[in-house]
């Protein structure tokens, strides 16, 4: 079956229970905007159909390899009775194209290091029962977290990640896992810590440990991030490179698609993607639920994106919940007016829904009711709008009261400074810094109730 007999497929047996419901004009533009693999992902997010698993299980190319966790072995062959143990050995032992298909369990790599290298490009699917029977990434969990000691063992290591060095001919897919790093990050006991929130703030900056791990780091051509959980991700929890050049993609460029996942309190922004060439694809990035990003260190001032809008790249960004984010929901200050940005919701930014520069030396940041102005590509249907949702009530409580002061102790008549003039040297002073909450820890068990939240918008649970 060539891609578009496929594509009508999927359409016709899972998609159709959504379209059918539209008027003419919005079928329209729903069958414009979405490309192949998100409505495959919209129409069977979460409860993945017999015919999903099927196909999954029996691809056109490559081997499936079976990852079990707790009594596997890493020299099976990665069969169906004979399954593997640790997915890094099973991404060792596959080729380009492969499938890896992964039950329920944590995971922590082998010998406790907890990352995973991708040297070839292969599907990653996490979400099975034991006996690979049945699929439910929100039911059955895949659970990637690495403990406390992975920190002194590979603090320079992001969690997964592809190698850039290697010619993807293959899509790559991570879908349906739990990303949570909050075992491994460093948090100070008491300091910023909130009442009723786990840990105290993370170590970042002078004199911390600086952890800067991102939770998924892809290189290549054809990119999917879908039906995932990121939870505590300390640098980035998706940033994809896309190069358009370097294998299949999509008419002759890249793609990449981040679709249908919950990211909660990560660090410095939730989803970065640029370009590493000249228009090298687009970007599509829909029907995420983004909570709670922080930004760079302490002081609450840079950083902190729900989505960063990189260069060289088309984005499509749609149906989204970008909400109460230290910086702005949508970042884009590199000048990409090669956007569409439709139907997202958006509340509780603190640096407003959308910061961009038009121009050189101007620097705007507005909230959704002012989009319709925006020179992109496309821009309907987005609203600020409050809505409740089902979140840990002392970390929501900590975000909204989040605050960052400084207290400089100079005197420049002391004792101390007036010697230091006499020798000629720079007069001292004291600057004591304060912040209420930074990057703590969210508990990952609580996050996954954002599956579904709201309907139509954000990460959908069926």
């Amino acid at each position: 079956m060539n891609r578009a007999d496929s594509e009508k497929k999927v359409l016709r047996q899972e998609g159709e229970f959504v379209v059918q419901k539209m008027s003419m004009s919005r079928r329209m533009r729903f069958l414009r905007g979405f490309s192949f693999a998100a409505l495959f992902l919209f129409a069977g997010a979460q409860t993945a159909s017999a015919s999903d698993l099927k196909e999954i299980l029996n691809p056109k190319s490559g081997k499936v390899i079976y990852v079990i966790g707790k009594g596997g072995k890493n020299k099976n062959p990665g069969t169906k009775d004979k399954p593997m143990k640790n997915i890094d050995k099973a991404m060792a032992k596959a080729a380009s194209g492969d499938t890896i298909v992964v039950a329920e369990g944590t995971f922590k790599g082998t010998f406790g290091v907890g990352f995973w290298e991708m040297t070839k490009a292969v599907k990653l699917y996490g979400g099975f029962n034991r006996d690979f029977s049945a699929r439910n990434p929100v039911k059955h969990l895949t659970l990637l977290q690495p403990g406390p000691e992975r920190f002194s063992k590979a603090p320079k290591k992001h969690m997964l990640f592809s190698k850039n060095n290697f010619e993807p001919k293959h899509p790559i897919v991570v879908d349906g896992f739990v990303f949570e790093q909050g075992q491994m990050n460093p948090y100070e006991k008491t300091q910023g810590k909130p009442e009723g929130v786990e840990t105290g703030m993370m170590k970042v900056g002078a004199g911390s440990a600086n952890p800067n791990a991102t939770c998924v780091t892809l290189f290549g051509s054809d990119l999917t991030v879908s039906n995932n959980l990121f939870v505590n991700c300390a640098n980035n929890a998706v940033r994809l490179k896309l190069g358009g050049n370097l294998g299949i993609g999509l008419n002759g460029k890249g793609r990449a698609l981040v679709a249908n996942n919950v990211i909660v309190a990560s660090r410095m922004s939730a989803v970065e993607v640029y370009g590493t060439e000249d228009n090298a694809g687009e970007a599509e990035v829909h029907h995420n639920t983004i909570l709670f990003t922080w930004s760079r260190v302490k002081d609450l001032a840079t950083l902190g994106y729900g989505v960063e809008i990189l260069t060289k790249v088309k984005f499509n960004i749609h149906d989204n919940l970008i909400a109460m984010n230290i910086g702005p929901g949508v970042n884009n200050q590199r000048f990409n007016s090669h956007i569409k940005m439709d139907n997202n919701l958006f509340f509780g930014n603190k640096k407003k829904d959308f910061w961009f520069n038009p121009s050189s030396n101007t620097d705007i940041r507005i909230n959704a009711d002012e989009f319709e102005d925006l020179e992109l590509d496309s821009v309907e249907g987005n609203v600020n709008k409050q809505i409740k949702l089902p979140l840990d009530k002392a970390y929501f409580a900590g975000v909204i009261a989040a605050s960052y002061s400084e207290k400089t102790d100079y005197n420049p008549d002391s004792s101390a400074n007036q010697l230091r003039a006499m020798m000629g040297m720079n007069k001292r002073g004291k600057i004591k810094s304060k912040v209420s909450m930074f990057a703590n820890r969210y508990p990952w068990k609580e996050a996954l109730k954002l599956w579904g939240a709201i309907k139509g918008k954000g990460a959908q649970k069926d």
